[in-house]
């Protein structure tokens, strides 16, 4: 399991940075769901395929960026912090493969059941 898991995330992490749009992982996430064996599986593989490549672009192109995102903190929140907009982007992408992963396995099941 834990190799599928790296090998699905190291996917992701190709997907994320060949693609025009940020979206594309989250395409990703719903062929995850698609193709999960259980709820669990997909909540847990759905997660991490959202959040650790964006952790690592984070952590690549932190440097380079600070200026950029101490502005947008700033005129979000009123409040010049990098690492509190960083938490709620990867709460957000987090979030969106998570549901979206589970969504596309319930629907996998749905169709199924009929048959």
């Amino acid at each position: 399991m834990i190799i599928k898991i790296i090998i699905l995330i190291t996917i992701s992490y190709i997907i994320q940075l060949s693609a025009l749009h940020w979206f594309s992982v989250l395409i990703y996430s719903a062929i995850i769901g698609l193709g999960s064996n259980s709820h669990k599986q997909s909540l847990v593989i759905g997660c991490l395929i959202g959040v650790i490549p964006w952790l690592i672009q984070f952590l690549l192109y932190f440097q380079n960026a600070t200026i950029l995102l101490n502005r947008l903190t700033y005129m979000f929140f009123n409040y010049q912090s990098n690492y509190l907009l960083i938490i709620l982007s990867l709460l957000i992408i987090a979030l969106l493969s998570t549901l979206i992963s589970i969504s596309f396995y319930y629907i996998k099941t749905l169709f199924y059941d009929r048959k």
